[in-house]
């Protein structure tokens, strides 16, 4: 069992560039050199089997996160270790929503929600009508 890393530069923290839903069991470590050449922190969710939480970026595969509202792309940067790479089951949410699982080309199976199904709240609008209003953390997948 493994599990994902996330880095972030500077003093920014988890809820600053809107992981706050990853604070829990999270440990960290600052850094003064992460995967975009610059300082900052890693934040490693440890196990009994894997507590590695440094930057060896021999070891490691970084990615740059993507443009999300209002945080710029490599606002943060999702790695994992080479050898030891993470499982849908270690990078599920919780509480997930309903969807189906289908298998990708990494032979997991991966669940997608069904987009019609995500939380949302109704809402009258001014004609009379009903709308059905997305909740706003799953904007980024719908809209």
């Amino acid at each position: 069992m493994s599990h994902f890393l996330i880095y972030v530069q500077g003093i920014k923290t988890l809820p600053d560039v809107g992981l706050d839903h990853l604070l829990d069991g999270h440990m960290s470590v600052p850094v003064s050199e992460g995967p975009d050449g610059n300082g900052g922190t890693i934040y490693a969710w440890p196990t009994a089997t894997d507590n590695r939480m440094n930057y060896l970026p021999d070891e490691q595969t970084w990615v740059p996160s993507v443009k999300q509202g209002d945080l710029e792309s490599g606002s943060y940067w999702f790695g994992y270790w080479k050898d030891r790479k993470p499982t849908p089951g270690e990078l599920a949410r919780s509480n997930q929503c309903q969807g189906v699982y289908i298998k990708m080309f990494d032979g997991n199976e991966w669940q997608i929600p069904y987009v019609e199904r995500l939380p949302a709240s109704l809402k009258k609008v001014n004609d009379g009508t009903v709308e059905r209003k997305l909740h706003e953390r799953y904007y980024d997948i719908f809209l």
